[in-house]
């Protein structure tokens, strides 16, 4: 049995796109940033992108969708994820 295949090169690209955005000099564009890592958990089904799709749900103020993907990012994480970083998320989605 072989590992499971990584993400495509679509859903790497779109993931990239998504983290330029958040960057971006002129500050970061959530929206945008948001419909890439969207696309990129649609393509890729990683967990590790949901701690983005809930990052940015949070800053637009979508607090129903930001707690929804926390949850599904710690449920899915489950103990790949650090303790402080659980902790952050855990204390964030309870706000």
């Amino acid at each position: 049995m072989g590992a499971e295949p990584g993400p495509s090169e679509e859903a790497k690209r779109a993931f990239a796109a998504g983290v330029i955005l958040l960057k971006d000099p002129d500050g970061a564009k959530y929206e945008d940033a948001l419909t890439q890592f969207t696309k990129a958990y649609r393509l890729s089904k990683s967990w590790k992108v949901l701690g983005n799709i809930g990052l940015c749900s949070l800053k637009l103020e979508r607090d129903g969708e930001a707690v929804a993907a926390y949850e599904k990012y710690l449920a899915q994480g489950g103990k790949e994820i650090d303790g402080e970083e659980r902790a952050q998320v855990e204390r964030t989605s309870r706000r």
